[in-house]
């Protein structure tokens, strides 16, 4: 009972509120922090995927130097300078890595399978403790209007019983 009425708080509690069931569960959906959670690691675990296709690509890799070396000798005009360039680009494709990359890869797509079911799972518990709570508020507030309309009925009996005792009685 209190579960249920944190969630008409917090469901009806929030910036904008809900005018019909669908609104209601909508709004519930944006706001709960368990769906926002899944959805952050949803998106961690797409990146290990990513990086584990990476793996199936070849390495590049780029470097290069260039040095420059001057000699002087003492009392002569003798000059010896060197000048030495190098540049070397480097592809690497491993060949066979005992299926590591394959194993990664499926494992990541396991795991998105995972929490996209973990995910699916908490958005139906919040939709249909959304469901619950708006519910429970529409039978609140029909309770409500029917409590109204008793304490009406008693009003009007009452002062109508009011009326008949102060009548005179014939003789």
């Amino acid at each position: 009972l209190l579960v249920l009425m944190l969630g008409c708080l917090l469901l009806f509690n929030s910036e904008s509120q809900a005018t019909n069931l669908s609104e209601a569960i909508e709004i519930a959906r944006e706001n709960n922090r368990n769906i926002k959670l899944e959805q952050i690691k949803l998106k961690s675990i797409k990146t290990e995927k990513t990086r584990a296709i990476a793996e199936f690509l070849p390495e590049l890799s780029a470097n290069g130097s260039y040095s420059q070396r001057n000699s002087f000798y003492q009392g002569q005009t003798y000059d010896r300078s060197t000048k030495q360039k190098t540049q070397e680009i480097k592809l690497e494709q491993p060949i066979f890595d005992g299926f590591h990359s394959v194993s990664k890869f499926r494992e990541a797509k396991y795991k998105i399978k995972a929490v996209d079911a973990k995910n699916s799972d908490k958005i139906q518990e919040i939709s249909l403790m959304a469901i619950q709570s708006y519910c429970n508020l529409f039978r609140y507030l029909e309770l409500i209007k029917l409590q109204e309309e008793k304490d009406r009925k008693s009003t009007r009996l009452n002062s109508s019983h009011t009326d008949i005792s102060r009548m005179p009685s014939s003789a």
